[in-house]
């Protein structure tokens, strides 16, 4: 087993991932606020309380204790890090652009 999984830590950043309030997370898994915050310092938890989580976060939090890679639901996996990068092109290039969330014309 991982020595450095702190399960607390990734369930309080997946419910964040998925715009959870702490108190709906609360309701969700039939808690108090305080037990939630108590769930978010602990290093281990129960397995079928970590089963219910998972399901409520549509995230396989049992698989990062088997070294499997799990992709959430929007597609990214969890512990990783990921940035949003700015480059200017232009406007014919925009339509061959990936990936565009959003762009933004810049008068120069």
């Amino acid at each position: 087993m991982k020595k450095d999984i702190h399960i607390g830590k990734l369930i309080r950043r997946r419910m964040l991932e998925l715009g959870m309030s702490v108190s709906d997370f609360a309701v969700a898994v039939n808690r108090t606020r305080a037990t939630v915050y108590d769930i978010f310092e602990r290093k281990s938890i129960d397995v079928e309380f970590l089963v219910a989580i998972s399901d409520i976060l549509q995230f396989d939090f049992l698989s990062i204790y088997s070294g499997r890679k799990t992709q959430v639901e929007v597609g990214r996996e969890i512990g990783s890090e990921k940035y949003i990068v700015v480059k200017m092109i232009d406007k014919k290039e925009l339509e061959d652009e990936k990936d565009v969330l959003f762009h933004y014309r810049i008068d120069v």
